[in-house]
């Protein structure tokens, strides 16, 4: 079990879950053409989405930090958020119009509007502040990196298998995720927000 006592630790495995999250997120990334046309949609529809998914974050990222603010239980929206992500990921499986598409691409853009400040509320409460720069680096390096890699194992799983296996890789993926959030959530101490080191 790790040591309650160690906020680096919480660093580390918080970029872990940051890395799953993203890598989940990037799977859908080379796919977009070819997964609309699949469900009867074209180009528009692939525009469609990623725009409802966008605009969602953005929109409800405005009242996410306020809401999560008054409760000071990032951590728990971390999780919480994350789970959200799961089934909305399911639903990728059942998707067979562009109607669904888009109701899959609000849910996810919620999910991530509320995991996003939570994520980084955490990881700025417990990286070393002397070192901020370099920590951040970390996390910038990691987000970037796990959308590469996603990308690349989506295009490869459907070539090889289709996208149903895909879906399949990108829901495990993300329950990972979900599994390392609540590991990290039970297993690190979490300080409060109000030990004035709260953005």
């Amino acid at each position: 079990m790790l040591e309650k006592s160690s906020p680096i630790k919480f660093v580390y495995f918080l970029n872990i879950v940051n890395f799953l999250v993203i890598l989940s997120a990037g799977f859908m990334i080379p796919l977009w053409g070819d997964f609309v046309i699949h469900i009867g949609g074209d180009v528009r529809t692939a525009g469609k989405a990623v725009a409802i998914f966008s605009m969602a974050i953005g929109f409800f990222t405005f009242f996410a930090g306020k809401i999560e603010s008054k409760f000071s239980q990032d951590a728990w929206f971390m999780v919480a958020t994350q789970a959200v992500r799961c089934l909305a990921y399911a639903g990728y499986f059942f998707v067979s119009s562009p109607m669904q598409l888009y109701g899959v691409q609000i849910c996810l853009g919620v999910a991530g509007a509320f995991q996003a400040p939570a994520m980084y509320s955490l990881y700025h409460q417990h990286m070393p502040k002397k070192n901020a720069t370099f920590y951040w680096g970390i996390w910038t390096g990691f987000y970037n990196i796990s959308i590469g890699t996603g990308a690349f194992i989506s295009a490869f799983v459907v070539h090889r298998f289709g996208f149903y296996a895909m879906f399949g890789t990108l829901l495990s993926v993300s329950i990972l995720g979900l599994l390392m959030a609540i590991y990290t959530r039970k297993n690190i101490h979490i300080k409060q927000h109000n030990n004035g080191d709260h953005p």
